[in-house]
């Protein structure tokens, strides 16, 4: 479903600006991005950029919403911080955000990585590091391993491998009933899962973040695919210089 206020360019190069809130984090000018659409693969990818200097690609996670994440200060302030001495490039995977929203979701890691080197190549890129965060780490690992020519470096933060090893079948049955059955209570415990050293606002603003740019349904579609996303057998190829970071008490991965 697209918002009412928004048009969905077919051409590719088309942009529509957006307007950001005044940070109050960080003392640096109020910046704007960009949202710009490309025809990836007969679909069209909704992606933003901000900032100068190496390109560094930042997305394929769950629930992105390239338009919605900018109005979240933290975030924002996070994306600005790299923006310094990065252009920086983030995008919704197709069925996500301001992506397509015509049921041909990624499936697998292939599929997550032809849409990622296919928006790259849309773009004309000719070089570019990823950081890969939580399920997006899969498919940054992956297109390293796809690309070696293509991506100069990879940081991965809070990633896995393989997703059936997150949680028990039991588990992860009983979350993704929930997510599609009950959203309401599916997008708090995730918010818990996701936050767990947030405050009460914090998570409660997260899960209404979740519930304003997924249905139920696409929710619980993304939620399974994180489970099933695998890449063990690419890491062996990866000749990128990399960085993996973990924070102590993850209660998702």
């Amino acid at each position: 479903v697209w918002p009412a206020e928004t048009s969905r360019p077919e051409r590719r190069g088309a942009e529509e600006p957006v307007p950001s809130c005044a940070p109050t984090l960080i003392s640096m000018v109020a910046v704007d991005q960009v949202v710009r659409f490309a025809d990836v693969g007969g679909r069209t990818v909704a992606w933003a950029e901000v900032g100068s200097g190496p390109t560094l690609v930042v997305g394929g996670w769950w629930c992105s919403h390239v338009r919605e994440d900018w109005q979240d200060e933290r975030f924002r302030h996070f994306t600005l911080t790299l923006a310094r001495s990065h252009r920086v490039i983030r995008y919704d995977r197709p069925g996500s955000g301001l992506s397509d929203r015509d049921g041909t979701t990624p499936k697998t890691a292939h599929d997550e990585v032809e849409v990622l080197l296919g928006l790259a190549e849309a773009i004309g890129l000719d070089s570019f590091s990823i950081l890969g965060a939580s399920s997006g780490s899969v498919v940054a690992a992956a297109a390293a391993a796809a690309a070696p020519d293509l991506v100069a470096r990879l940081v991965i933060y809070g990633g896995y491998a393989h997703g059936a090893d997150i949680a028990s079948p039991a588990a992860r049955t009983a979350l993704l009933d929930v997510v599609r059955r009950h959203w309401g209570l599916g997008s708090r415990m995730l918010a818990d899962v996701f936050m767990p050293g947030s405050t009460a606002e914090e998570r409660a603003a997260f899960a209404r973040y979740q519930r304003q740019v997924a249905s139920p349904e696409t929710a619980a579609e993304e939620l399974a695919q994180v489970y099933a996303l695998d890449c063990r057998d690419q890491l062996g190829l990866i000749r990128a210089p990399t960085l993996v970071l973990h924070r102590r008490g993850d209660r998702a991965i």
